[in-house]
C-alpha cells in the first residue's frame, strides 16, 4: 500500500479510537467508507519503463519516414526538424562537457511528444510509455514544450496566417471560376467553429461560455481558408455566447478594404453565417427556404441555378471546418478552461495545419479544385 494511503489511514484510525461509541462494526463500517473514498493512482513507476533512448519513440524518430511522422505527428521529416532547429533553443538539454544531471529526453522527443499529443486523444499516462517517462513527467514536459511550440510557430514562415496578396485572389479566383462560372471572384470560404472547453469551476465564466442552442460549454470563433486549404484569418477563443457576426467584425472590415482586397472579390459562405448589405459581393450565400419564391417569376430559374452553385461552393466550408480536426484529434477533446493555455493550444493547432498543407499539400480543397497552394 502507497505510503501516503498508509498514513491518511493511521489518521483516521485515530480520529476513530477517540468517538464515544464503542460499537466495533459501526467503526469498521465507517473505516471501509473512509477506504472507498480514497483514490489511489495506478501510474507505472519509472522502473517499469524502458529508458528514452530504446522507448518506441526513439524509434520512430530513426526511422525518418515521412509515412510514419505524418500519421503520428502530422508532419512529414524535413517539416519536423525544420521546426526542431528552432525549438532546440527553447527546451533545456545539456550540451557535452556541461555538468549537472541531463533532460530525461532529446529536444527531438520533446517536440514529438507535442505534436503526438496534438494528433491523438490519449493520456498523457500512454504517451509517458511511448516516451519512458511517467505521467507526471510526460505532462510536465507536454507545459513545456507546448510553451516553446508556440514561441517557434509565431516565426515559422510555413505556419504563417496572412491574408492573401493581389495576385493570390486573382489566381485563387480564375480556379474557381472554371467549375463555377456563375460564381465569380471567389477566393476563400468562411464559417464560425465551435470548439469544446472544459467547465470552469466560476459561475459568471461558466454562464459565458455556455451555448444554449448547443447545451454545452464550449469557446467559438470564425475561420477563413483560402481556396489552396490554408488558414487566411482566424479568430478564435472567444466565449460561446457571442454569434459569428460579433466575432467577424475585423474580417468584415477587411474585406471592405480595398487596400488589401481587390473590387468585387471576397468568400463564401452558408446562409446561416451573418452578413449585412453592406458585404454584398463580399460575401456571398446561397438562398434561404423560401427566398426564391419572392423573386420574379422569370429570374427564378437563373437565382436557382446560381444559388445552387454556391450551395455546392460551400461544401468547401464543411471541408475545411473538419479538415483541422481530422489529423489534429485534440480538438475534439475539452481544451483547457484556463484561458492562456486554451489560447495557446488552439494557435499552436491552427499553426501546424497550415505547416502541414504547404509541406505536404494533402488538402481535399487544392486537390479538387486544383488550386496552387501558397509558400
Amino acid at each position: 500500500m502507497h505510503t501516503s494511503v498508509r498514513m491518511m489511514l493511521a489518521i483516521a484510525q485515530i480520529l476513530l479510537d477517540e468517538e464515544d461509541s464503542d460499537d466495533d462494526h459501526v467503526q469498521d463500517l465507517l473505516m471501509q467508507r473512509l477506504i472507498m473514498q480514497i483514490k489511489t493512482r495506478h501510474d507505472p513507476d519509472k522502473q517499469c519503463l524502458p529508458p528514452p533512448q530504446d522507448s518506441a519513440s526513439a524509434y520512430l524518430l530513426r526511422t525518418a519516414s515521412d509515412v510514419a511522422y505524418i500519421s503520428r505527428l502530422g508532419l512529414p521529416v524535413a517539416s519536423f526538424y525544420r521546426l526542431l532547429q528552432h525549438f532546440q533553443k527553447f527546451v533545456p538539454h545539456r550540451r557535452a562537457g556541461w555538468p549537472g544531471r541531463p533532460p530525461s529526453i532529446t529536444p527531438a522527443q520533446a517536440l514529438a511528444l507535442v505534436l503526438e499529443f496534438y494528433c491523438s486523444t490519449s493520456e498523457s499516462k500512454t504517451l509517458g510509455a511511448l516516451y519512458g517517462l511517467t505521467s507526471r513527467r510526460a505532462a510536465t514536459w507536454l507545459e513545456r514544450a507546448e510553451v516553446a511550440l508556440y514561441s517557434v510557430l509565431q516565426r515559422e514562415p510555413l505556419a504563417r496566417i496572412s491574408w492573401p496578396c493581389f495576385e493570390t485572389q486573382r489566381t485563387w479566383g480564375a480556379h474557381m471560376l472554371a467549375y463555377f462560372p456563375l460564381v465569380p471572384n471567389r477566393f476563400g470560404y468562411v464559417d464560425g467553429k465551435n470548439l469544446p472547453v472544459q467547465e470552469p469551476s466560476e459561475i459568471d465564466l461558466q454562464n459565458a461560455m455556455y451555448n444554449g442552442w448547443l447545451h454545452c460549454a464550449l469557446v467559438t470563433g470564425v475561420l477563413c481558408f483560402g481556396c489552396d486549404g490554408t488558414l487566411i484569418w482566424a479568430k478564435h477563443n472567444i466565449v460561446g455566447s457571442w454569434n459569428d457576426g460579433e466575432v467577424a467584425s475585423k474580417l468584415f472590415t477587411k474585406l471592405m478594404d480595398r487596400a488589401v482586397t481587390l473590387q468585387d472579390y471576397g468568400l463564401v459562405s452558408d446562409s446561416a453565417f451573418p452578413s449585412s448589405k453592406a458585404m454584398f459581393k463580399s460575401i456571398v450565400t446561397p438562398l434561404k427556404e423560401g427566398e426564391l419564391d419572392g423573386i420574379p417569376i422569370g429570374l427564378q430559374h437563373f437565382c436557382g441555378q446560381v444559388s445552387a452553385e454556391i450551395t455546392s461552393m460551400r461544401q468547401t466550408c464543411e471541408w475545411g471546418m473538419g479538415a483541422i480536426q481530422k489529423p489534429f484529434r485534440r480538438l475534439t477533446m475539452p481544451l483547457p478552461y484556463d484561458y492562456c493555455s486554451r489560447h495557446r493550444r488552439i494557435c499552436n493547432v491552427f499553426r501546424l495545419w497550415n505547416v502541414r498543407v504547404r509541406s505536404t499539400g494533402i488538402t481535399q480543397v487544392a486537390n479538387t479544385f486544383h488550386v496552387p497552394i501558397s509558400e
